[in-house]
């Protein structure tokens, strides 16, 4: 009673804004339970098995009850902005630990159409591009290196898309992240299910590196009618997630802090370039991730508005 009594009365705008986080919240809890749902169900009528389930749902217990201080301490403060960004990241972590499996299921529903490599290689062959002679190449100069590090870039943007916006208080920012992501995944694996591919250095006969090769017995095992266990190794080649989030994470942290926007843009156009010159995705992966980045991008912005889920301050 004291502490309510205590509370600062929140202003008219601040109202408006809680009204609206709230809507975003209860959005958020219906779709990651739906996408959970989904993905149990998925993974039952595909024979996706996961090792160790209880674990992740413990562990995911943990992970929420502890981080609620944050957002409960934000509160009682009235900083309502930084309450609703921090509680992105939440969702965002919770989501993460769901989505790979969505992956499996769009893998074994796919695995009843015939790989498209040959389909991708002559499609990059029709715009002049082969990725063997693009990896070679890569290798035999000395900016090879420096793209093939670039590549492995992605996780660290990806923590700091989400925790830079999401620990400052840019709460549509991160808000228009997290729907971005998921718009992406709803495009994404349906193409995916269609058009399912291993990798260029199987399309275009060149010899796969060790991480090449743990995809490729990934992809080829995930088609085979028998229970799949779950593997981390990624089987998505079109369209590349890849390009796909680089370009989100980086319009993130671009909208978060404008010191950040050419760092931000640099290390995105790096990881979009090394998705070729490590031979990891064919030019054509490139060109669907960059429309589906642009179409996740969209949808975020179309339902992440002042009148929606965002402030008109942020």
């Amino acid at each position: 009673m004291s502490e309510a009594l205590s509370a600062p009365r929140p202003a008219a705008a601040d109202r408006s804004h809680s009204a609206g986080s709230l809507a975003f919240h209860l959005w958020m809890i219906g779709t990651v339970a739906l996408v959970l749902l989904l993905t149990a169900i998925g993974c039952r009528l595909t024979q996706v098995h996961v090792s160790g389930v209880g674990g992740r749902i413990v562990a995911d217990i943990v992970l929420v009850g502890a981080f609620q201080a944050l957002p409960l301490s934000w509160h009682r403060k009235g900083r309502f902005a930084l309450r609703d960004s921090s509680l992105c990241v939440l969702w965002a972590a919770l989501l993460w630990t769901i989505l790979p499996f969505t992956v499996d299921v769009a893998s074994r529903l796919g695995r009843t159409f015939p790989l498209r490599d040959p389909v991708l290689a002559r499609l990059d062959a029709d715009l002049g591009v082969n990725i063997a002679a693009v990896a070679r190449w890569s290798a035999q100069h000395w900016i090879g290196h420096p793209l093939d590090t670039a590549y492995a870039l992605l996780a660290p943007l990806l923590i700091l898309a989400f925790l830079v916006p999401g620990l400052t208080g840019r709460a549509t920012v991160v808000k228009r992240l997290m729907v971005a992501n998921l718009a992406a995944f709803a495009i994404g694996l349906p193409t995916f299910i269609f058009m399912p591919a291993i990798g260029p250095w199987y399309g275009e006969h060149f010899a796969p590196n060790r991480a090449q090769a743990a995809c490729e017995i990934a992809a080829t095992s995930v088609r085979v009618p028998a229970p799949y266990e779950h593997k981390p190794a990624g089987v998505i080649c079109f369209p590349s997630f890849h390009v796909m989030w680089a370009i989100v994470c980086a319009q993130a942290l671009a909208s978060s802090f404008r010191r950040l926007r050419w760092p931000a843009w640099i290390v995105a156009g790096l990881i979009m370039v090394s998705t070729m010159t490590t031979g990891w995705h064919y030019f054509i992966d490139v060109l669907g991730g960059l429309v589906l980045a642009g179409l996740a991008l969209a949808t975020a912005r179309l339902l992440v508005r002042d009148r929606v889920f965002a402030r008109p301050a942020d």
